[in-house]
């Protein structure tokens, strides 16, 4: 499966990944068959997280 821009306009969950965890996060969903998109501009700066 690859990023499927549709996905942003129908009734989906938002889920911030970190950077650093994006390339596994999606490979996982690809894996796994599951439709995803990536909108990396909207995506919070996420700083300082206890890890």
């Amino acid at each position: 499966m690859k990023a499927n821009f549709e996905i942003k306009y129908e009734n989906h969950f938002k889920l911030y990944v970190l950077q650093k965890d994006q390339i596994i996060f999606e490979s996982e969903l690809v894996r796994n068959k599951i439709d995803f998109y990536n909108d990396i501009e909207n995506q919070p700066n996420i700083v300082g997280v206890i890890t």
